[in-house]
């Protein structure tokens, strides 16, 4: 082995080894991001007028 080739087999390993760091970081960041995003956005439902939800029943009245 010559030295280029273990110096690249080097940079390998650490771009490798940043790669996956980043991965493990990243994922669940983007989980809690689509969480709170979930949780902002929800808004309350709108009734019309005159309805009411049955509490027994699937039915409008």
């Amino acid at each position: 082995m010559t030295t280029g080739t273990v110096l690249m087999n080097v940079d390998l390993m650490v771009g490798t080894s940043a790669l996956v760091a980043l991965a493990m970081f990243a994922v669940p960041n983007v989980d809690r991001l689509r969480a709170i995003r979930r949780f902002i956005t929800r808004r309350p439902v709108r009734r019309g007028r005159g309805q009411r939800l049955v509490a027994r029943g699937l039915t409008q009245s």
